[in-house]
């Protein structure tokens, strides 16, 4: 008991030598908290780019990885992954430290379609009556006659204002007289027309 009391004596005698001694006591750091962390956009093509953006608060340092390495608190940076990827980011300081993770979904960029082609204009090909002189029995002949044709580019053929398919043929054996048939092709670009003429005679 004597040799405690001396000791509390000293340090009491110390104390009131230095009046700003105090006791160490440690130091609190801000816990780290990631904010935000993401890509805009979340899902591109194979050959578009994103954006990485983030902000943190709290960290002394600071790294995002698929090589991209130390980072600021705040910030952003383009990404071009060719395939779908997860970015973790994680931020630390002396007493704490948190990550956290985003992915960018990559789908494969669809083929392009080369440039549509002009529509071309309407054409007949063929249009034909054949003999273009015919005759009523019992005249001398032939007594029929054929007639053909053929279109392109249309979208409507007209066969003396009926509708007809783009080539066909059909046989002719109007009564006495002059003919004349009309073949039309007609399309959102414009039109063709063409006629023939068929003599019927006794």
């Amino acid at each position: 008991m004597k040799k405690i009391i001396p000791f509390i004596l000293l340090l009491l005698l110390a104390a009131a030598c230095n009046p700003f001694a105090s006791i160490p006591t440690g130091t609190t750091s801000e816990t780290v908290n990631i904010v935000s962390f993401e890509a805009s956009p979340s899902s591109i093509e194979t050959g578009q780019s994103a954006t990485l953006i983030w902000n943190v608060t709290g960290a002394t340092e600071i790294k995002i990885d698929q090589g991209i390495g130390t980072v600021d608190v705040a910030g952003t940076t383009p990404i071009s992954p060719t395939t779908s990827t997860t970015y973790t980011i994680t931020a630390s300081n002396e007493d704490s430290w948190a990550s956290q993770s985003f992915t960018v979904s990559v789908t494969q960029a669809s083929e392009e379609s080369g440039p549509t082609p002009p529509q071309l204009p309407p054409l007949i090909a063929l249009f034909d009556i054949s003999p273009t002189t015919i005759h009523i029995p019992p005249g001398p002949g032939p007594y029929k006659a054929i007639m053909k044709w053929d279109v392109k580019n249309a979208d409507t053929v007209l066969l003396d204002g009926n509708p007809v398919g783009h080539s066909g043929t059909r046989e002719l054996t109007p009564p006495v007289g002059t003919h004349t048939y009309v073949l039309k092709a007609v399309s959102s670009v414009g039109t063709d027309t063409q006629s023939r003429v068929l003599h019927v005679t006794p």
